[in-house]
């Protein structure tokens, strides 16, 4: 074996025949590649845009239907006490129905309770809205409520309390709009 001093080893000739360029390039020439590259890309995008939208329609539908704070509705309350009652016990069919009766009833009793309740904590803070109304002047009143209802105006409960006090301050009676 003779060994040549001008030599090169064959490394260094794969890169000397290469131009500095052409050893970055990752598309062959005539932009077939790149077009190529482009509707993948433009592809792989969409499909990303699709699930984002499909993942937000899902979330604002399942949004739309639980809730997620507040206390459980009183139809909620009675389907898990007799399913809960059923798996248990092995209700026959009359028991179930007896027992549907009474936890239907008591149920309405609970939900009228609820609504009652409610609408003495709203009548609460009707009053102290007034008050504080009084206290703070109309040009400061109409800065705090303007306060609220950014904050909170998305709340339908919020709405309600600022429709009612627009028909307080123009003397509509209550439940009945300006005219």
């Amino acid at each position: 074996m003779t060994t040549d001093e001008n030599a090169v080893p064959p490394s260094s000739l794969a890169t000397e025949r290469m131009s500095p360029r052409a050893s970055h390039r990752h598309f062959p020439p005539g932009g077939k590649g790149r077009k190529r590259f482009a509707v993948w890309l433009a592809a792989a995008l969409l499909l990303f845009a699709a699930g984002c939208v499909a993942g937000v329609g899902v979330t604002v539908l399942w949004f739309k239907h639980n809730r997620l704070i507040g206390p459980p509705r009183p139809s909620d309350i009675a389907a898990s006490i007799m399913n809960r009652i059923d798996e248990v016990l092995d209700l026959t069919g009359d028991e179930r129905a007896r027992l549907e009766a009474i936890v239907g009833r008591r149920m309405a009793n609970v939900d009228s309770l609820r609504q009652r309740s409610f609408a003495d904590i709203r009548a609460e803070f009707t009053a102290m809205s007034e008050e504080m109304d009084a206290v703070l002047g109309p040009d400061r009143s109409d800065r705090w409520h303007d306060d609220l209802r950014r904050r909170f105006g998305h709340r339908q409960w919020m709405k309600n309390h600022h429709r009612e006090r627009e028909m307080r301050r123009r003397g509509s009676p209550a439940g009945r709009p300006p005219p």
